[in-house]
C-alpha cells in the first residue's frame, strides 16, 4: 500500500519556520515509509487567488495519489482538503490524521459542529489523551477510530545526565519553559520562591509585570532541538492567569491535551510538576514522572518532602520516557498497529 503525507505550509518560505511538533511529526512519518509531498497553503497571496490556486494544487496532488492509498495529514488542516473529501473517498484513500491542536476546544471550551464534521471524514484519529478520546466519542465518533498518543515524541539528542545534585539544604529548581507573554501566571510566582524554591524562565515574550529576583531567574530562549541549555529539578506544565490553579479557556484545555512542554522537558531529563486535574496527569503518575499538584502554592512544602530517593526514582522513570519520546517511539508504534 502506498503511504503519503500532506504537509501544508503557510507560504515558500515556511518549511524551515515550522514548529517543532509538526516538523517532528513529518521526520517520523518519512521514516516510517511516507512520502511527504508539500502544499503551499499561498498565504503571501491574496485571498481571492490563494483559495482557487489551494484548490486546484490539491486536486492535481488527489489525482496523483494511487488508489487505496494511506493518507496521512495533521490536525487542524486546511478547510479546503475537506472540499475534496469526496473525491479521496471515491479513490479509496485511507485518511488518518495526528492531532496537534482542536481550536474550537482550546478557545471556546466546546467541540465547534465544523470541526466534529471535520474529524469525522477521518478513518483513523490519533488523539493526544483518554479526556480527548471521551470527547471525541461523545461527540459521535466511534472509538475504535481512535488511537492514543499520551505524549508527544520530541526528536532530540538526549543532553548528558548531569551529576545528580539533589541535597538537603539547598533550593529545588522548577523550570518554565515556552511563549512567557501568554503565561499570565508568571507575575504571581513571586508568592512561592524563597531561598527553599527557585524558578526558572526560559522563552519569549517575558512580560515586565514579571518581578525578577534571584529566586525567579530570566534564562533566556534556546534552539528547541538543543536541550543543553535547559536545567532544573522539575519543569513545569501550567497554563492560565492564576497560581491557584489552571483558569481560562487555555488552562482548561489542560483537561483534554497533552502539551508539546511535557515532552520537552522529559526529552531534557526533567521530572514534572502538572496540574493535577490535567489530561497527563494519570500517565504522569502511573509512570512515575513527576508530581500532580492542585495548586502551585503546594510547592514549596511538597518539593521540600521529597526526598533524595523518591527523586532519584521520578529521574529513571523520566530516562526510560526520554528514550521513547527522542526516537518517535509513541508514534512509530502506532503507526505500526495501523
Amino acid at each position: 500500500m502506498k503511504k503519503v503525507q500532506f504537509v501544508f505550509l503557510r507560504d515558500r518560505s515556511a518549511l524551515d519556520a515550522r514548529s517543532k511538533a509538526p516538523a517532528d511529526v513529518e521526520e517520523i512519518l518519512q521514516s516510517c515509509g511516507y512520502e511527504t509531498r508539500h502544499i503551499n497553503l499561498r498565504f503571501d497571496q491574496p485571498g481571492y487567488l490563494r483559495v482557487p490556486l489551494v484548490s486546484l494544487e490539491l486536486l492535481r496532488t488527489i489525482l496523483s495519489l494511487h488508489k487505496g492509498t494511506e493518507l496521512c495529514l495533521q490536525y487542524p488542516v486546511t478547510k479546503l482538503l475537506f472540499k475534496w473529501h469526496w473525491l479521496l473517498k471515491k479513490r479509496c484513500v485511507r485518511l488518518t490524521t495526528i492531532v496537534h491542536d482542536i481550536e474550537s476546544v482550546r478557545y471556546t471550551g466546546k467541540l465547534s459542529e465544523e470541526e466534529r464534521e471535520q474529524l469525522s471524514c477521518f478513518d483513523s484519529i490519533i488523539a493526544h489523551t483518554p479526556a480527548m478520546q471521551e470527547l471525541l466519542i461523545s461527540s459521535g465518533i466511534s472509538a475504535d477510530r481512535i488511537r492514543l498518543l499520551q505524549l508527544f515524541d520530541y526528536l532530540a539528542t538526549p543532553p548528558s545526565p548531569s551529576p545528580l545534585n539533589y541535597q538537603e539544604g539547598m533550593p529545588r529548581e522548577v523550570c518554565f519553559a515556552g511563549n512567557l507573554g501568554k503565561s499570565l501566571f508568571l507575575p504571581e510566582l513571586q508568592q512561592i520562591v524563597g531561598a527553599d524554591l527557585h524558578v526558572l524562565l526560559y522563552g519569549v515574550g517575558l512580560s515586565e509585570e514579571v518581578e525578577l529576583s534571584d529566586e525567579l531567574q530570566f534564562k533566556g530562549k534556546f534552539a528547541p532541538d538543543d536541550l543543553t541549555l535547559l536545567r532544573g529539578h522539575y519543569g513545569l506544565v501550567w497554563d492560565g492567569d492564576s497560581i491557584t490553579t489552571c483558569t481560562g479557556r487555555i488552562g482548561e484545555y489542560l483537561k483534554i491535551n497533552a502539551p508539546h512542554k511535557a515532552s520537552l522537558y522529559i526529552a531534557a531529563g526533567i521530572p514534572l510538576i502538572v496540574w493535577r486535574h490535567s489530561a497527563i496527569a494519570p500517565y504522569v503518575l502511573e509512570h512515575q514522572l513527576g508530581i500532580a499538584v492542585d495548586s502551585l502554592l503546594e510547592l514549596p512544602e511538597r518539593l521540600a518532602s521529597i526526598d533524595i530517593a523518591q527523586y532519584t526514582r521520578y529521574r529513571e522513570a523520566v530516562q526510560v520516557e526520554q528514550m521513547k519520546i527522542t526516537q518517535g517511539l509513541h508514534l512509530r508504534n502506532i503507526i505500526s498497529a495501523l
